[in-house]
Order: C-alpha cells, then sequence, then structure tokens
C-alpha cells in the first residue's frame, strides 16, 4: 500500500505540474493577443491642429491644419480630419484641401 500511495503522489504532482505549465501558456498567449489587437484606441489626440514649417532664414514653407489628429502608437499611424495643407512659394501661398 505505501508503494501504490507513493506512485499516485508522483502521477498527481505530475498532472499538476503539466497543467500549470499549460495554464501558464495559454495566459501569455491571451496577454500578447490582448495588448496587440484589443488596444486599439489612439495613444493621443490633438483638436485644432496646426503645424507649420519654416527654412532657415524663418521664412514660412508650409503648414497644416487639421480639425482633429490622432495617432496610434502601436500601428506608428497618425490619422487627420479635414486637413488642410498650404505651401508657400516666394511669399505666396497655395492652398490645398486634401480630401479623405
Amino acid at each position: 500500500m505505501n508503494l501504490l500511495s507513493t506512485a499516485f503522489a508522483f502521477i498527481f504532482i505530475a498532472i499538476v505540474a503539466l497543467a500549470s505549465f499549460w495554464l501558464k501558456e495559454e495566459v501569455i498567449n491571451e496577454y500578447k493577443n490582448f495588448t496587440i489587437s484589443k488596444n486599439s484606441g489612439p495613444s493621443f489626440f490633438l483638436k485644432d491642429f496646426d503645424s507649420t514649417k519654416t527654412d532657415e532664414d524663418g521664412n514660412l514653407q508650409s503648414s497644416l491644419q487639421a480639425e482633429y489628429m490622432k495617432h496610434f502608437k502601436e500601428e506608428d499611424k497618425t490619422s487627420l480630419f479635414k486637413p488642410f495643407y498650404t505651401k508657400y512659394k516666394n511669399k505666396k501661398n497655395i492652398r490645398l484641401f486634401i480630401v479623405m
């Protein structure tokens, strides 16, 4: 009976160890899938976005405005809502409305 009890204990410990290993792997895989696919919200956003670019002398080269901008860090992607691009050349501006 002593040998049977010892064998049962070892089999039980082996089953618990295998179940623990499997459960750990499942939790790690679920966490990876959750952080990659479920985190779809923007990292940050801006309202009334306005960016200007100048040359070395401080003269305007271009500007970009939008009603709303949002950036997604995980995808390294930025989206603009109703963007407006203005190109300045020889102190004259050419405005472009970008439709998306």
